[in-house]
């Protein structure tokens, strides 16, 4: 479970574009050497996402396979706060996090992982020419990243920052199945505006509450 909860933050954690660039990115999530138990489960795992930009706000947009409420996740670049929209067994939450809690998480996790720039090994995806990083945590995942320079640096998680370009595809390895997370298509132009508001219906919960509600279950 701790190892699927990883892959879902990556997918839905903060992303930090340029100022100066605003569209939609829409990936895609295929999955691969799935274990027997997971298999059982593979019609849950979300199939693909999208990302919304506009300047220093961005919007993470992951549909649920069950039909349910989608989870959201929106960002200001400028500030570090962050909203995380979220249907957790039947309770919808608002998990907020403000800018010094965002810097103070970044400073913990320094030196959690460690990138290596492979030369030579490159592909093109969507049309863009693609360079491959790899990326070693603490706890002994690896994720291989391939990355363009030709469109706006991005931080693609608390345990993954540092790529000096932009995530096109995303490989990682758990004991219960491969994720490849894929950039299908890249559209430049403007998205609608971006607003760190709680809809009604939702709690709105801070990180330490998340932490007491859901903690015994390794999330």
């Amino acid at each position: 479970m701790k190892k699927l909860s990883f892959i879902l933050a990556l997918l839905v954690s903060s992303m930090l574009f340029a100022q100066d660039f605003e569209g939609t990115i829409k990936y895609e999530i295929n999955y691969e050497d799935l274990t027997e138990e997971m298999k059982a489960h593979a019609s849950m795992l979300p199939d693909g996402f999208k990302i919304e930009v506009d300047k220093e706000m961005s919007k993470v947009t992951q549909p649920s396979p069950m039909g349910g409420n989608p989870t959201v996740a929106i960002s200001n670049q400028k500030t570090g706060e962050s909203l995380t929209l979220m249907d957790v067994m039947g309770q919808k939450l608002a998990l907020k996090i403000r800018g010094e809690e965002k810097k103070e998480m970044e400073v913990k996790s320094e030196g959690d992982v460690d990138i290596k720039y492979i030369d030579g090994d490159e592909k093109e995806i969507a049309g863009y020419n693609c360079k491959k990083a790899i990326l070693e945590t603490k706890d002994g995942s690896e994720i291989t990243i391939y990355y363009t320079e030709d469109l706006p640096n991005i931080d693609v998680s608390d345990q993954a920052s540092g790529i000096k370009g932009f995530p096109m595809e995303i490989t990682t390895v758990t004991d219960m199945f491969t994720t490849i997370t894929r950039v299908i298509t890249i559209e430049e132009g403007k998205v609608d505006k971006i607003k760190m508001e709680v809809p009604e219906g939702y709690d709105e919960v801070s990180m330490e509450e998340f932490k007491k509600m859901f903690g015994g279950m390794g999330l």
